[in-house]
């Protein structure tokens, strides 16, 4: 039975949580610009109807179609700030805390429970998802929840209270299931961990009753994968962008136990937040050991998330990799937390002999939950301070397109790289449930650039930008996000294509990355544009061969 445990004793933890989300809320007050995953998410919340959330996402985005549908509500009844489209996974993330200060008040001493929510707060790729406008702290939150509330169903007092109990459960979990995918990858071995205590416990008939009682979640999942889910997993861009993070199974089983020797390793660093990563499995592997020898299928239930997470990447659902692999962590965290539990039961309650073995342990046991902890907290709070509320990693998407709509004269084409179109179609407005409504901003047609090495269409590419500053005579130039798409020395290609052809007449930078600049082609060239980009202190941008391709935006 589970030990009954005075609420006063807790008060860390229930600090720890309220500090948390006052953090959270802090954060979210500062509103930094949206990255460029968020302002594609945030398009399809924007302009897609409640109706039509349903089926492929534009920009091969992806996400649980019942989140979605709240995230639109957000935006329609809030507006399209960054406090409010960020408002959702805010509040998840408080769920999340919430979450943890009840498990550590149900299942963990004081220590326990301080630590769990305390990681639950600061967790470093944790704490980031939160912020940003993403699914992933809903992920977390259900994935913490679904678990949690199996192991309450268990412990219900008689079997008419469990079996109620446990269909309370599978109204939850296909609840969740529409909110959060890890609501979804939990709840399969959280069920059979339910089946089969069940069965143990009162027989197969009442096993069975448990079982048919799924029902409910099995429909649930079924519905929304035909509408949402299956078009996440057959999307070829993302199934080839997150191919390199599967298990190598076709190259054998050796080289699949490399894989998972390297994954335990990198795992733990991203996206549980350590570099420790020997200790925190060590440590982990205790806490899961030892709640299951004091709580019985609590602790089980949560040691079966990361082994779900696993066995998704094996059967090449969802890689467990960074942060598709985020909605197991706060479980791995719940074992570490047991961890310290063990060794306060250790302490107060084991008669190991000799006590100088009993010293050893305690002191081993604590140290490196100590160790491990304070790496995880060290690293959120560095997170926390790379924050910046004036830009998003070096971009400032935000104050840039607010100077394009400044800017730009009747008629003047805008020039963005591809990613950068999101961008421009969130703060400029732009409506894009129409493809070639996503060419224009207002009457300014909007053009996307980009690097193109083949010298044959070269000689295309430079008519295509010949007739466009013929027929134009003004053009804005944004370079926004580009890194790790373009090569380097493509900005200077960029002015240097077009700086042939006119005058540069304005430059503006806003952050680090983003460099806004007007041409006139009705003037003569004025010299290399590169001269704004460098500064006394840095090297020259580098030169590049190829062209500038320009061809007219289209959504995607």
């Amino acid at each position: 039975m589970r030990r009954k445990v005075s609420i006063s004793s807790h008060w860390i933890a229930y600090a720890i949580a309220i500090a948390g989300a006052g953090l959270l809320v802090y954060w979210c007050r500062l509103a930094r610009p949206l990255w460029v995953d968020e302002e594609m998410i945030a398009l399809n919340a924007r302009w897609r109807s409640f109706a039509d959330l349903g089926g492929p996402l534009w920009l091969d985005q992806s996400a649980p179609l019942g989140w979605l549908a709240l995230e639109r509500a957000a935006l329609v009844v809030f507006g399209t700030g960054e406090r409010a489209a960020r408002a959702l996974p805010v509040l998840c993330g408080i769920g999340t805390l919430i979450v943890a200060a009840w498990i550590g008040r149900r299942w963990m001493t004081a220590i326990g429970a301080a630590i769990l929510v305390g990681l639950c707060a600061i967790g470093p790729w944790i704490v980031f998802f939160t912020l940003e406008l993403k699914q992933y702290s809903s992920d977390v939150c259900w994935a913490l929840f679904v678990p949690a509330l199996a192991a309450w169903a268990l412990e219900a007092d008689g079997r008419d209270r469990v079996m109620r109990r446990i269909a309370v459960w599978w109204t939850v979990a296909a609840m969740g299931s529409w909110l959060s995918n890890g609501a979804t990858f939990v709840a399969p071995a959280c069920a059979v961990i339910l089946v089969c205590r069940t069965w143990q416990k009162y027989g197969i008939r009442d096993g069975l009753r448990a079982a048919v009682s799924g029902i409910v979640w099995l429909v649930s999942f079924g519905a929304h994968y035909t509408l949402a889910l299956r078009h996440a997993i057959d999307n070829e861009y993302l199934k080839n962008y997150w191919g390199f993070a599967y298990p190598p199974l076709s190259e054998g089983v050796f080289e699949t136990l490399q894989w998972v020797g390297r994954w335990v390793q990198s795992f733990a660093l991203k996206p549980v937040g350590t570099e420790h990563w020997a200790l925190f499995w060590a440590a982990t592997l205790v806490g899961f050991v030892y709640a299951t020898a004091k709580h019985g299928t609590f602790g089980l239930l949560f040691a079966s998330v990361p082994l779900s997470a696993l066995t998704l990447g094996m059967l090449h659902v969802v890689p467990p990799f960074e942060r598709l692999g985020l909605w197991c962590v706060p479980a791995l965290y719940v074992g570490l937390a047991l961890c310290a539990d063990a060794t306060s039961w250790i302490a107060y309650h084991s008669r190991w002999r000799p006590p100088t073995l009993r010293t050893a342990a305690i002191v081993s046991a604590a140290l490196v939950v100590t160790i491990v902890s304070l790496d995880i907290v060290t690293r959120g709070r560095n997170e926390l301070d790379a924050k910046r509320p004036d830009n998003n990693y070096g971009l400032d998407d935000r104050r840039s397109i607010r100077f394009v709509l400044r800017a730009r004269q009747p008629g003047d084409p805008v020039l963005t790289t591809h990613f950068g179109l999101a961008g421009l179609w969130w703060y400029g407005g732009v409506d894009i449930s129409d493809p070639s409504r996503a060419g224009f901003l207002g009457d300014s047609p909007i053009f996307e650039i980009a690097h193109d090495a083949d010298e044959e269409r070269c000689t295309r590419d430079r008519d295509d930008i010949d007739a466009l500053t013929a027929r134009t005579g003004r053009a804005i130039v944004y370079l926004g996000f580009r890194m790790n798409v373009e090569p380097e020395g493509f900005d200077k290609l960029v002015l240097d294509e077009l700086g042939k052809r006119g005058a540069i007449v304005g430059y503006h930078r806003y952050a680090d990355l983003s460099h806004l600049v007007e041409f006139d082609f009705r003037q003569p060239p004025n010299g290399a544009g590169d001269r704004f980009f460098t500064r006394s202190n840095t090297p020259p941008l580098p030169s590049l061969s190829g062209c500038v391709a320009v061809r007219p935006a289209r959504r995607w």
